[in-house]
């Protein structure tokens, strides 16, 4: 072959600068076919380019590729085809399998990284990329808050991979390829994609909302403990309490929601569960049992004046705030389940049923060595948390006019039920036989001699 010249095979509009009419003709209708177009040339030093013929293939979709397609749309994915191959041909395949949108050349790519931008959302396909200019798509994709996967096999692909988000290779793919993949499909099996995106989703989910019902404890538990060393108050709850909360509201929910096949497009990020609500809602509980445990002090709700002497009921108020402290987590359990399936509503209702049954039930009771239920008095401040924290997510809401509409219905609830509570207040007031610096001296001597006298008998 010495002297004989170069012969190069390649894309035939890169390599087959000059064609015929004819040539052309052919060119055109094959790629209207969707075929893909290789030329072979030779070339003399110093003479121009020969083309010898034209070489077609025709890629064929796989059979699933379809559905693939269609199921990652149907999940709000944005599909975005780029390829090395001709644009015209890959927007024709892509019509194969149910993607038809239009499709763009790397000569008509702009060079500015902010009209990229907008070009990447408007365009589906990329035709003739360069591996830099892949890149350079991926990073616009990314500037427009898309979080990227892509799937390449080739050499070509390497820094477009690298730069995504979560790079997949094929198992049959170039080994540099592979070594910068999250993901390698061995068999190049397409169909587990799917499969991948629902078990990603249910961790995500799972943990998102599993974590939220664990900090709820957390802040609430830390918000009362703050409000209680500043006022040099012992701490209202006990283990048997706390335990029982754990199991009913956190431990057993915790464990059943994880096993839920919840495949659902989550729209929000961990952070803003937290906020939108574990924050508020332990914050709001923390106060809540605060001001009880105030007002206890004051108020004889849990003193009863008996032959000549003043009987604080302690258990029952660590009852009572235990009650308060439970329905309110459920509440929020019942917040974070939503949209409820019949799965969620039953363990709510289940875990609402345990819980009550253990503080309803005398066996029960008895059997923990926990105080039975005597008096609806948790139901007001239950309601008055309830209230609280709907307003709190009301106020994040996005919706302008049904925030203020919800925001007008829930103050007007907690006027009515924060009146209803002063009432009660003052009835209990009333009762007091004693003059009010007596009374108040005796009550809180007792309600301190409470508190020690359980700590004792739990020392014990």
């Amino acid at each position: 072959m010495k002297n004989k010249g170069n012969y190069i095979l390649g894309a035939f509009d890169l390599v087959a600068k000059e064609v015929t009419s004819k040539q052309k003709a052919d060119i055109e209708e094959a790629l209207e076919k969707g075929y893909r177009i290789l030329a072979l040339s030779h070339n003399v030093l110093g003479e121009k380019i020969q083309l010898l013929c034209l070489i077609f293939l025709k890629d064929r979709p796989k059979k699933e590729a379809k559905k693939i397609l269609e199921y990652f749309e149907k999940q709000g994915t944005q599909i975005k085809i780029i390829s090395g191959d001709h644009p015209k041909t890959v927007s024709l395949i892509a019509k194969e399998v149910g993607l038809e949108a239009d499709y763009i050349g790397l000569s008509e790519l702009p060079e500015s990284e902010k009209e990229l931008q907008e070009v990447v959302e408007e365009k589906t396909i990329f035709g003739r990329i360069t591996p830099e200019r892949k890149r350079d798509i991926i990073a616009a994709l990314q500037a427009n808050g898309h979080t990227v996967g892509m799937i390449g096999d080739g050499i070509n692909d390497i820094l477009a991979l690298k730069k995504s988000d979560c790079p997949i290779a094929l198992g049959s793919g170039n080994e540099a390829t592979k070594s910068v993949a999250q993901f390698i499909l061995l068999k190049n099996d397409f169909s587990v994609l799917p499969n991948i995106l629902k078990e990603g989703r249910k961790v995500i989910n799972n943990i998102t909302r599993v974590a939220s019902m664990n900090l709820l404890r957390v802040i609430y538990i830390f918000t009362l403990t703050v409000l209680l060393l500043i006022t040099r108050h012992l701490f209202p709850l006990e283990s048997i309490n706390l335990m029982m909360m754990g199991i009913f509201t956190v431990g057993i929910p915790s464990a059943l929601l994880v096993l839920e096949k919840d495949e659902k497009r989550n729209e929000d990020d961990i952070l803003q569960k937290i906020r939108d609500n574990a924050l508020p809602t332990g914050i709001i509980i923390g106060i809540a049992i605060f001001v009880m445990f105030s007002l206890a002090y004051k108020f004889p709700i849990y003193t009863t004046f008996t032959d000549g002497h003043f009987v604080t009921h302690y258990e029952e108020f660590i009852s009572d705030v235990t009650l308060v402290i439970g329905s309110v987590q459920l509440f929020s359990l019942y917040l974070l389940c939503r949209p409820l399936s019949r799965f969620r509503a039953i363990v709510i209702v289940g875990m609402t049923a345990l819980f009550y049954g253990t503080y309803f039930i005398s066996p029960v009771t008895k059997f923990l060595g926990i105080a039975p239920f005597k008096s609806f008095r948790f139901v007001i401040p239950t309601i008055i948390c309830i209230l609280m924290i709907l307003m709190v997510r009301a106020l994040f809401s996005k919706n302008i006019k049904r925030k203020t509409k919800k925001i007008a219905i829930l103050l007007v609830g907690l006027a009515l039920i924060s009146g209803f509570s002063f009432t009660k207040l003052r009835q209990y007031n009333a009762k007091a036989a004693i003059e009010r610096p007596q009374y108040k001296k005796i009550l809180v001597d007792n309600w301190e001699r409470s508190q020690v006298n359980k700590e004792n008998v739990n020392e014990r």
